[in-house]
């Protein structure tokens, strides 16, 4: 080989690796960035959920014991005004009706924003609840089991007990589906919840990537909140299936 040649040769091989060099950096610095915008969503997505559960505990805790006793004792006194007539008497039981739809609609509302049972009692009997309330609506029969649970931290009960929120929700008010199925489990690693139901399903990838579908958005970032997985299998004509996996001891 000439001397002319090697001096080529040589020239390419050090572009080569240069280049190479170059791609390398180029991916390197890319996974960083994506794993920093990636951490940045997540911390951001933390503190949007954080204050949006704050707020609905402020709101919940207002209403029963600011508003709730208001109203109870608007009622008492409604009791307590002797009627000189019948029209009156007439207008004060419809005024006392009105005012009791009142008090139990502020304990609903009450209990939507923050249940006290999920507070007081945990995840299991809050879900229990949750189940009772949705049982028979538009036809659809819910079976629900739980093993047992060992202790979880605050954060971990309310994300999953919204996650079997929305679940309920979006598969009565979409799905047309006359059964579904929920069972909360943990082994020494995780916790598992798993929901299917026998409703009419959807485009699984459609429904994952629509930036809409807020309520798929929210399962994921509730899952991800928490260190965990989630797993959806589903297609037109053939229900859904959910698995959720929460670890129990989640390092972030």
């Amino acid at each position: 080989m000439h001397a002319q040649e090697r001096s080529l040769y040589l020239a390419l091989l050090v572009t080569v690796f240069v280049l190479l060099g170059l791609v390398v950096f180029y991916t390197i610095t890319l996974i960083r960035q994506q794993r920093r915008n990636r951490r940045l969503f997540q911390e951001k997505v933390a503190a949007e959920i954080h204050t949006l559960e704050k707020e609905r505990q402020r709101l919940a805790e207002d209403m029963h014991d600011e508003l709730g006793p208001v109203v109870a004792g608007i009622k008492l006194k409604l009791n307590s005004i002797d009627a000189l007539s019948d029209i009156d008497r007439d207008t004060l039981e419809k005024v006392q009706e009105n005012m009791g739809q009142l008090l139990g609609r502020l304990k609903g509302i009450s209990n939507n924003l923050m249940p006290a049972v999920l507070l007081k009692k945990g995840l299991v009997p809050a879900v229990q609840a949750l189940v009772d309330e949705f049982q028979g609506a538009n036809g659809m029969m819910i079976h629900f089991k739980a093993g047992s649970l060992p202790e979880l931290p605050r954060e971990t009960r309310v994300n999953l007990y919204r996650i079997c929120q929305e679940l309920l929700a979006n598969t009565l008010k979409h799905a047309e589906a006359t059964e579904f199925h929920l069972t909360l489990t943990s082994d020494d690693n995780l916790v598992k919840l798993l929901a299917s139901d026998n409703g009419k399903g959807f485009e699984q990838e459609a429904a994952v990537a629509k930036s809409t579908s807020y309520g798929m958005h929210n399962l994921l970032n509730r899952t991800e909140l928490m260190g965990g997985q989630m797993f959806l299998k589903t297609s037109p004509g053939r229900g859904a299936q959910y698995q959720f996996e929460i670890p129990l001891q989640f390092p972030g």
